[in-house]
């Protein structure tokens, strides 16, 4: 097995085919819907994939991740028939002017929260009409942490016409590895959504 802030490859090999066959299929009624590709494709690729057979679309609102999510599902050729795009709203006040978020929400439950990511998600879909909203909004690090809301801490939230899912993560303080990592998180989220 191969750990990375993208996820864990596993590769099995035997001489034996029985064997091979007999493990695998072990490790996929252990890992079930953990496993988001069998070969080798990224999560992106995967959910560009869903989206598509599916007839969905997504736009994003990204704040801590700064449109990496956005340039990850571009990466991928055909995302421009699902992925209808999105908004770096970065600063509170983009937040408010943008996502029409209310600033005084902001203020008193603050950017990093279930309600302001509930928000984001939801407005999202909103605006560019798609059948997904996908928001992010946390703390990045190095800096900017409190008691309450350590460094690391990130809301993510999907929505579409019936729910809406709003999830807490805690990461470490490595704002680089962050950004992949809540990245990944994203996707898997609305994986397992869809």
């Amino acid at each position: 097995y191969y750990p990375s802030a993208y996820g864990v490859d596993i590769r099995i090999s035997s001489t034996s085919e029985i064997k091979l066959e007999k493990f695998h299929i072990g490790i996929r009624s252990i890992l079930k819907e953990k496993i988001f590709s069998l070969n080798n494709d990224s999560i992106e690729k995967v959910i560009i994939d869903m989206l598509s057979i599916k007839n969905k679309t997504i736009s994003i609102a990204e704040s801590c991740t700064g449109g990496l999510i956005g340039d990850r599902i571009t990466n991928i050729p055909g995302s421009s028939k699902v992925f209808s795009g999105g908004f770096i709203t970065y600063s509170n006040q983009s937040k408010s002017n943008h996502l029409e978020i209310s600033s005084n929400l902001i203020k008193d439950s603050g950017a990093v929260s279930k309600i302001v990511a509930k928000q984001m998600s939801e407005r999202i879909r909103e605006k560019f009409n798609t059948s997904y909203g996908l928001a992010i909004t946390g703390i990045a690090g190095p800096g900017g942490g409190s008691e309450d809301k350590p460094v690391g801490t990130v809301f993510i939230s999907i929505s579409d016409k019936n729910r809406t899912l709003v999830n807490k993560f805690l990461f470490g303080n490595d704002r680089a590895k962050n950004k992949i990592k809540i990245s990944q998180a994203a996707f898997n989220m609305l994986r397992l959504f869809i």
